[in-house]
């Protein structure tokens, strides 16, 4: 069942639960191609191989997952636990090789990148980081690395880089489970338990490039035709410093945070107006690019699973897919109109996800500007609960963060998805923006969710007086501390 409409009822989810099989058993089935083939490159990640090849030595597209071990720790038997996951899943073994100017596929017979070092706590975050921003080559790199830390006998820290052209947020949560069996298989001296993988990354490559050929994305091609005709695909952000060409993909995250009961109460009012948190958060989000541009036609990216099959659900490889949504807001609409724009607007376009994001670049077209994401250059996320950390026989297991200090777009806006308190992330480019700029979005955001909460029927101009009152002040108040900062000593 998808997770893009997790508030439907009963009767809602049911029936897209059968719309979703009508249209998995009227598409071609995904089979195992010979196993003697080289795996083709999906649309994505030729995509991610091309950008690699203008710009290497980048980790915009590094992803970390990094635990805490506490406890008496069998190093060899993580280690033999990485192996057997990256021996069963190709896509971590794939490297890109150019042939006629096109990427093709290779298959290393290697197994995870290790590494073991001794650190003490003080020293253990910027190996962190390091390790984080540690680039891949694309041609030659096993697209899993590990590097173990030991910090005395019953604490170890292990950071996993992964390379998203072979992952996706989905995909750690299948390691992390296969770590776990692969680990207490190792430990306990016998065979890990794990399902055989009927097909491969590599299929799916092959059945996605076989689908546009065949001309079964046609009537996805002439959906989104129409659905984004006449649209302006650039957000007039007010950027703290002027665009330059290329982009650098600097950028931080700042933390969102609401009052208690301020994600339950968009929640609610999406419910009754038969939405989905991941609608009224659209909503929300397209109310504060509003205030900022004063545009009144928004197009912003949003990444779904793209995991409709059941034989896809326990691959590790790059699935995930941009989905493009156009938030309308002409007229001056009220919160609770504007939520039912998006609610139509989210369910015709998840409708259409199959259509790869880059294929459709390609059917759209749009005028390239340097330094600028093709359709969107707004990101809007919603997250599901992280996964769990692995559960690993005799040790006490806990996440822990690490960035790699970068961003794949200008602004992104980040929702999770869990009861309470409304609580995400702005991700912003630190090339483009000033700290304190994005940290009064995200409380603006908060603001706007309250408001529309406590009145759904409040004018977008409404919201825009209070928005841009509420940034006058906020601008005021941080040149006032910086005026402070600059203030010379007087020394008596």
């Amino acid at each position: 069942m998808s997770d893009e409409f997790p508030q439907l009822s009963a009767d809602k989810r049911a029936l897209l639960a059968r719309e979703l099989a009508r249209r998995r058993a009227g598409a071609a089935a995904i089979t195992a191609r010979p196993r003697g083939d080289p795996p083709p490159l999906s649309l994505a990640q030729r995509r991610l191989w091309l950008l690699d090849r203008m710009s290497p030595g980048q980790p915009t597209y590094n992803a970390t997952l990094t635990i805490r071990l506490e406890g008496a720790l069998d190093a060899g038997a993580l280690h033999a636990a990485l192996d057997t996951v990256v021996e069963r899943h190709e896509s971590l073994r794939t490297v890109g090789v150019e042939h006629d100017g096109v990427p093709e596929g290779r298959l290393l017979d290697r197994g995870v990148r290790w590494r073991t070092a001794v650190t003490d706590e003080t020293g253990l975050p910027q190996l962190l980081r390091a390790d984080a921003r540690e680039p891949f080559d694309l041609s030659t790199d096993v697209m899993l690395r590990a590097s173990l830390y030991r910090v005395h006998a019953e604490l170890h820290v292990l950071i996993l880089v992964l390379h998203h052209i072979a992952s996706d947020g989905w995909s750690r949560g299948v390691l992390f489970g296969e770590l776990t069996e692969a680990y207490n298989a190792h430990v306990e001296r016998r065979e890990p338990q794990l399902r055989p993988l009927a097909i491969q990354y590599g299929d799916y490559a092959k059945w996605q490039h076989d689908a546009v050929a065949s001309g079964r994305m046609l009537r996805h091609e002439e959906f989104w035709r129409q659905e984004l005709a006449g649209a302006d695909f650039v957000v007039n952000l007010p950027y703290d410093l002027t665009p330059g060409g290329a982009q650098d993909h600097l950028g931080e995250r700042i933390a969102m945070d609401g009052p208690p009961g301020s994600g339950d109460a968009i929640r609610l009012l999406g419910r009754a107006e038969g939405a989905t948190f991941f609608m009224a958060m659209l909503a929300a989000s397209g109310a504060l690019l509003f205030c900022l541009t004063e545009q009144e036609d928004i197009v912003l990216g949003s990444p779904v699973a793209n995991r409709q099959r059941p034989e896809l659900e326990g691959l590790i490889g790059f699935f995930v897919n941009t989905v493009v949504l156009r938030v309308r807001l002409g007229g001056d609409p009220s919160f609770r109109e504007l939520l039912r724009r998006c609610r139509q607007t989210a369910i015709s376009c998840l409708a259409h996800q199959d259509m790869p994001f880059d294929r459709l670049v390609e059917i759209i077209n749009p005028r390239r500007i340097a330094g600028r994401n093709p359709l969107f250059q707004v990101n809007y996320r919603m997250q599901g609960i992280a996964p769990p950390p692995p559960q690993l026989t005799g040790l006490k297991v806990s996440r822990m963060l690490t960035e790699t200090g970068t961003a794949r777009f200008n602004l992104a806006l980040g929702v999770v998805d869990q009861p309470d308190a409304l609580r995400g992330y702005i991700e912003y480019s630190s090339s483009l923006f000033r700290p304190s700029t994005p940290t009064i979005w995200q409380a603006e955001l908060v603001n706007i969710v309250v408001w529309a909460a406590q009145d759904p029927e409040i004018k977008m101009s409404v919201l825009r007086r209070r928005v841009l009152a509420d940034l006058e002040r906020a601008r005021a108040a941080v040149a006032a501390r910086s005026a402070q900062s600059r203030r010379p000593i007087r020394r008596g």
